[in-house]
């Protein structure tokens, strides 16, 4: 499945709104970037992927994805 060529305008106001640029800008990202934000992992594919990056790399050298011990000053 493709992306789509242009965002439905509730998406795009919304986009905008979000990160303070006007709808054109929007629209001018989307058509850069759709192919790529299209085939981007999912939340929790991503994370799957973190999760064996530190598992297999990671933990061999001391250090996890998860804060052991809260930040002290």
């Amino acid at each position: 499945m493709a992306a789509p060529d242009i965002l439905p305008p509730s998406i795009t106001n919304f986009l905008s709104d979000v990160v303070t640029i006007s709808p054109e800008s929007v629209d001018a990202l989307w058509d850069i970037t759709k192919d790529l934000a299209w085939v981007l992992p999912t939340v929790d594919e991503a994370r799957a992927d973190e999760e064996t990056a530190f598992r297999l790399y990671g933990h061999q050298r001391g250090i996890t994805s998860h804060t052991l011990y809260p930040p002290t000053k």
